[in-house]
């Protein structure tokens, strides 16, 4: 361990925070990581050229452990991420957004369970949160215990790992080549980087525990069109593995058939739900399978009806 990657003997662990137009809410998320119990950390934010009061809030806090830069990333998230990860000095890279938080003992808790099983990337659960003044936290967004083949899970079974629940090695990151830039994959290059990640180990552990706060109450909801897209890039980008089977494995026919039944495409979230391969659902996937394939017949001849009455 060089003297670079360590404060007292721990290990550093550099904390990648990319943000834009999010002065209303970065304080919390810097507040936040000031709170841990875990003291040995550098937190990078990487402005990508606010024009509101972020700047200032930034500025606000003192402490050394805060480096604030600005980076034109052309609206490429990821670039932003990778260029954070080229200029920390830690061996471990935490990712946290500038509208998500951490409970206190996030960084405490992942690390001691890093080194207790040797992993390479480590995630756990996060609560959301759909409102500024929330007090109480009951919906999560769940992970999942990963077992054999982690490339092939995720593909199977869909995205298991929350960005700001991350934890992963500096050198794996680099093994991978950073985060993907493409256009194609914004707004899923996260999941395609943990793919990644997964050719070159299998070393993912999931702390069965929720460690932070997940905003959903607005800015970052996908439209059906952009899930839609992405998708359909996922599937192109991991057509080799789609080809190998016959039919959409749940999580991808689901997310597609959503989109379609918001569009009011009845006929094309019909052929996406049947298009799903019952032989490797679990048996929440089959209720919900069923419910949705109900749903989707009961809305196309909802709209058959009324729209009879109404020409009568």
């Amino acid at each position: 361990m060089t003297a670079t990657s360590s404060v007292n003997g721990s290990q550093l662990i550099s904390i990648i925070m990319p943000t834009f137009q999010h002065g209303h809410c970065i304080s919390r998320s810097i507040q936040s990581v000031l709170d841990q119990t875990y003291e040995s950390w550098e937190l990078i934010i990487i402005d990508n050229h606010s024009v509101d009061n972020t700047s200032d809030i930034v500025l606000s806090f003192k402490d050394p452990r805060i480096k604030y830069l600005k980076f034109p990333n052309n609206g490429i998230i990821a670039a932003s991420r990778n260029h954070g990860v080229l200029i920390s000095k830690g061996d471990w890279i935490a990712f946290l957004d500038s509208d998500d938080w951490w409970e206190q003992s996030k960084l405490q808790a992942s690390m001691q369970f890093a080194n207790n099983k040797n992993a390479d990337i480590v995630y756990h659960d996060l609560f959301l949160a759909k409102h500024p003044k929330q007090k109480f936290f009951l919906s999560k967004a769940r992970g999942r215990e990963i077992n054999g083949s982690v490339f092939e899970n995720l593909l199977t079974h869909g995205n298991a790992l929350f960005n700001s629940s991350v934890m992963v090695k500096k050198e794996i990151l680099e093994k991978v080549g950073g985060i993907s830039e493409e256009k194609s994959k914004v707004s899923w290059e996260d999941f395609d980087c943990w793919l990644k990640i997964s050719r070159v180990t299998n070393k993912f552990f999931y702390l069965n525990v929720p460690l932070g706060y997940y905003w959903v109450g607005g800015g970052n909801t996908s439209t059906p069109k952009v899930i839609l897209e992405n998708t359909s890039s996922i599937e192109n980008s991991y057509q080799v593995f789609f080809a190998n089977s016959l039919h959409k494995p749940f999580w991808l026919g689901n997310g597609r058939g959503k989109a379609f039944l918001e569009l009011r495409m009845y006929d094309q979230a019909i052929a996406e739900f049947k298009s799903i391969d019952g032989r490797i659902m679990t048996y929440a996937e089959w209720l919900r399978f069923h419910f949705r394939i109900a749903q989707s017949y009961t809305m196309k001849y909802k709209e058959y009806v009324l729209s009879f009455f109404k020409n009568i």
